[in-house]
């Protein structure tokens, strides 16, 4: 009995929806994380009492947590620590002057 050859099979349109949400999600997660950045960039930390320092730590904790998951394709996990770095560092740095 011969053994018919298998063909590939076309790409699934769920697997490449997929694989346009984690592109989505993870550009969200580095534009996310940029903000926060730039956000704890205009912080004079020279400023900041001990106890907002603490925040600014955890904040950059976030972020490098935020990374590392990113890198290992761990894009729930990366979402939720960039969205509480973000909050936090928005919190931190309190309300902005508009320029003038």
């Amino acid at each position: 009995m011969e053994t018919p050859e298998l063909e590939a099979a076309p790409a699934s349109p769920v697997l490449t929806a997929r694989l346009g949400d984690e592109e989505r999600i993870a550009g969200e997660v580095e534009a996310r994380l940029a903000h926060t950045v730039q956000t704890l960039d205009s912080i004079k930390r020279e400023q900041l009492g001990s106890d907002r320092k603490e925040i600014l730590s955890s904040i950059q904790d976030f972020v490098a947590k935020a990374r590392d998951a990113l890198a290992a394709k761990d894009l729930l996990r990366a979402r939720a620590l960039a969205e509480k770095a973000a909050t936090l560092a928005d919190e931190l740095a309190g309300p902005r002057k508009p320029a003038k």
